[in-house]
């Protein structure tokens, strides 16, 4: 049986009518309501191009860097097989515990507040979701109940859920104790996630650089005074899917300090762009024989101008306004370095002959390496600032990604929240042309080789199942 038959057979209510009619565009499951004429169209595979052409031209067009760059692109490729080559049947998806459908109850705000923090596609392992949650406080109870119900619900209800979760494994699955303060014994935090039905990829070294702006003080004689990056950036997967980190991880490895932020600047050998770091992970179906394995990926790139209008200098501290231009443009290259294409923004202004290079001029280019979108078949972006946007799209449409993007504004932010919040598009919709409003976005890129093709995709043909929150 066709792989994707299998997706369309896991769900409880699947339609016999929606099973049967005709593959359209790739299922992306929270679905636009907005339609637009067409401008960006999405190569229909890579392969038919690569079979159009002779090799020698095929190496003009898309020359690979040196000797370095091509192993590493072919260990990745290793990974995961193409759409190209033969695909061992894919196992049933696990049956899950919930449905995405059917969120639990909510109140306005938070219905507003998930719509911008979870993007959903469907792909032959299943529903993945890509998400940027609020912090939940255990210590003072803030966003408790939205842990206990939602953020769990979301879990539960996706095979694969990759993001910035803002709290560590440990705590999401109850294993750690605090002191609430005033009583006599330490407090087990509450679980929204069952290490006995979900596993998940943590980065070594952790995933964030807090914006401590104060060095700490030794409180005694050898108290620690550098900070441990926490790992906030997860790929979680349902049981008995496994997942396993990438080996080589194309992003930097942070490490303890005294004031994080600063190793932006220092990390070897050109800086880093973000206080987060990029997690690859290899999800594995090991009851498929040969194994079957999907690539995800998750960066949340900052977009620390705008939010320091409303939360201060702790988004901001570590970043260097002067340098913003270059930032965006190491953003671009860590997300697709392998087959450069012209940046998006001007060139720094180039110093006379013979002179000192200019002080804005960007650092040399870090060693050949294969980047986000050449190391997974699905990759998660958050805070993603809007002069990217469209950019990183037309990126991932040259190496056969769909794209989906959603608004996601500060709740802070009195003059674009209303209109910006959960605004959402993507390739599907050939909604590249619309405006977008000035807030960071969160991304979802989904290679279409990977994507579950069994649903319909027009109103005239089935009726639109769009999740509740929106």
């Amino acid at each position: 049986m066709d792989a994707r038959k299998h997706v369309a057979a896991s769900w409880d209510d699947a339609d016999d009518d929606e099973a049967s009619a005709p593959a359209q565009e790739p299922a992306l499951v929270a679905e636009s309501w907005e339609d637009s004429d067409a401008e960006l169209e999405v190569p229909s595979s890579r392969k038919e191009e690569a079979d159009a052409e002779e090799p020698a031209a095929k190496e003009a067009e898309e020359p690979v860097a040196n000797a370095a760059e091509e192993a590493v692109v072919k260990e990745f490729a290793a990974l995961s097989p193409t759409s190209a080559e033969p695909q061992p049947a894919m196992p049933l998806p696990p049956r899950l515990a919930k449905d995405w459908r059917t969120p639990p109850k909510m109140t306005g705000a938070q219905k507003k507040e998930l719509s911008k923090r979870l993007l959903q596609c469907e792909t032959v392992f299943g529903l993945v979701a890509s998400v940027h949650l609020e912090k939940v406080n255990a210590r003072s109870g803030e966003h408790m109940e939205l842990g206990r119900s939602v953020y769990s619900w979301i879990f539960d209800a996706h095979h694969i859920v990759l993001g910035d979760v803002n709290c560590e494994w440990r705590n999401m699955i109850g294993g750690a104790f605090f002191d609430r303060g005033g009583t006599s014994k330490e407090v087990k935090m509450e679980a929204w996630v069952k290490p006995e039905t979900h596993a998940a990829a943590i980065r070594p070294g952790g995933t964030y650089l807090p914006g401590v702006t104060q060095e700490k003080v030794p409180r005694w004689k050898g108290d620690k005074v550098t900070i441990d990056p926490p790992a906030f950036d997860l790929v979680v997967v349902t049981r008995p899917y496994a997942v396993d980190l990438l080996k080589k991880q194309p992003g930097r490895a942070f490490q303890p300090a005294k004031l994080p932020r600063l190793l932006m600047q220092s990390l070897p050998p050109d800086g880093w762009p973000s206080d987060h770091t990029s997690v690859v992970a290899v999800v594995r179906a090991a009851s498929s024989q040969p194994a079957r394995t999907l690539r995800v990926a998750t960066w949340n790139v900052a977009d620390p101008w705008y939010f320091s209008q409303f939360w201060g200098e702790a988004c901001s501290f570590g970043f260097e306004r002067e340098r913003e231009a270059q930032r965006l443009e190491h953003i671009e290259r860590h997300v697709a370095q392998a087959r450069a294409a012209r940046s998006l923004l001007a060139p720094p202004p180039r110093a006379p002959h013979n002179h000192a290079p200019h002080p804005l001029a960007p650092h040399p280019p870090s060693p050949a390496r294969a980047q986000l979108l050449d190391a997974s078949d699905v990759l998660g972006l958050q805070e993603v600032p809007v002069l990217l946007v469209k950019r990183l799209v037309r990126l991932g449409a040259h190496r056969d990604f769909e794209a989906q993007w959603v608004g996601a504004p500060s709740d802070k932010d009195t003059a674009l929240y209303e209109q910006a919040v959960g605004r959402r598009s993507g390739t599907m919709f050939r909604m590249l042309s619309e405006e977008l409003p000035p807030v960071p976005h969160d991304m979802l890129l989904a290679r279409r080789s990977v994507l579950s093709t069994e649903r319909a995709e027009t109103e005239h043909e089935t009726e639109r199942s769009e999740p509740t929150y929106l």
